[in-house]
């Protein structure tokens, strides 16, 4: 069964390069960096097409690298609008509310537009977005859905293991959000079949899965992680994606299984897999029928996307 969903992604630090007189070379100070940054061609011309609202979003961050995440993020919602329910990239920018939690929906002014449910995660220099719009589905609303990005760090995470003095205790910073035996499996570092993973790169991935598995669900609920019921939420079946060449999307996996109080949720779809050899990417959408398989990643070319704006 073909989904009605679909999903984007962009490498917003190559679409919106960083100029190598940033901060973080030194050369010039940190509250200048982004304003810098931003009146370099390719940030320019996608910041224009923003409002003032978004446009103030993007230029808060000190860091350029931050900025470009945050205006990665403002344009792939805006064309989950054009592509979900055919508005114009003017009506795309209206139409942004949030629902109590704060999680983000699109609804047009002429009803008859319908709404566009979207959810948006950045990590390292990747943004990716999943979108249902209410007249792709043909039902009466648009489905809830989430979805989180996550790098792998090894240097990184090395270091913060040593600060807190072990695997162990760095994992249990995360456990008050993790029932126990999640938390346990991921500290022994055992796969699905209870197989242990002895190197730390296979530890962090195993670990990271369940992180963005977990950040998914509670960004489709609406609710955030503060949410009551999350150690009562359990993820089964669970298997890291493997490593890939770099900028290619697979090793998909779409049998994990969401346990919530004991009892095996059905009508949740779950999709886990790998971008290149850093990142693991999870989509987790309500009321999806059995069989059906989401649509893969469209590689998002914002110079086509803003040429094709300019001209229409």
């Amino acid at each position: 069964m073909t989904s009605t969903l679909f999903r984007l992604a962009l490498n917003a630090h190559s679409a919106f390069p960083i100029p190598n007189t940033s901060a973080t070379t030194g050369q010039i100070p940190l509250r200048q960096a982004t304003p810098t940054w931003s009146v370099t061609p390719a940030p320019a011309r996608a910041l224009a097409l923003l409002s003032p609202e978004e446009v103030a979003s993007v230029l808060r961050f000190f860091r350029p690298q931050d900025a470009a995440l945050a205006l990665g993020s403002c344009l792939l919602k805006r064309l989950a609008v054009v592509r979900g329910v055919g508005a114009t990239w003017t009506e795309a920018g209206r139409g942004m509310k949030k629902e109590e939690g704060g999680k983000p929906v699109w609804r047009g002014e002429n009803p008859e537009q319908g709404e566009v449910e979207f959810n948006v995660s950045h990590h390292g220099s990747m943004v990716v977005l999943v979108a249902d719009s209410e007249r792709k589905n043909g039902v009466n609303r648009a489905r809830r859905v989430g979805i989180d990005v996550v790098k792998i760090d090894v240097a990184k995470d090395t270091l913060a293991m040593r600060r807190e003095g072990s695997w162990e205790k760095w994992v249990k910073i995360f456990a008050d959000v993790m029932p126990g035996e999640e938390a346990r499996r991921i500290v022994d570092g055992e796969d699905a079949e209870g197989r242990g993973q002895h190197s730390l790169e296979g530890r962090l991935r195993r670990f990271y899965t369940f992180w963005g598995l977990r950040e998914a669900y509670v960004k489709m609920s609406g609710e955030a992680l503060a949410a009551p019921w999350l150690k009562e939420l359990e993820f089964r079946n669970v298997r890291a994606p493997g490593k890939e060449q770099e900028n290619t999307w697979a090793n998909i996996t779409r049998d994990v299984e969401v346990w919530m109080r004991g009892n095996r949720i059905d009508d949740v779809g779950v999709e886990l897999q790998a971008l290149g050899g850093d990142y693991i990417v999870a989509t987790i959408v309500e009321r999806v029928p059995k069989g059906e398989e989401f649509a893969g990643f469209e590689n998002v070319d914002v110079e086509r996307e803003l040429d094709t704006l300019a001209t229409g």
